[in-house]
């Protein structure tokens, strides 16, 4: 992408898809299921990664651009949408760690 398109404003989305890739290489290591609070952490982030990416405009655009914007493609939406399906991945016994404490 950074080839193709050679302004500052990639830099976001390349920022957010290596926070994506460290969280994941971080999970295999420490994921111990319903054992591990640093995996809910992990966890915690990984969503947190995702919900930046689809909610935040881009800080690095230098054009001005509306904040309907954001809301042009119904994105909420999708955002409901990989929090729930990013839920409903984990183990049954991490999710009761999760909420239960």
């Amino acid at each position: 992408m950074v080839f193709l398109n050679r302004d500052w404003d990639v830099l976001w989305d390349q920022g957010l898809l290596v926070g994506l890739i460290l969280v994941g290489v971080a999970q295999r290591p420490v994921g111990r299921v319903g054992q591990s609070r640093l995996e809910v952490l992990l966890l915690f982030a990984d969503l947190s990664f995702k919900t930046v990416a689809l909610l935040v405009p881009n800080p690095l655009v230098t054009q001005e651009l509306p904040t309907a914007l954001i809301h042009q493609f119904d994105v909420f939406q999708y955002v409901c949408f990989i929090l729930a399906a990013g839920v409903l991945s984990y183990s049954r016994r991490t999710v009761a760690v999760w909420t239960l404490g």
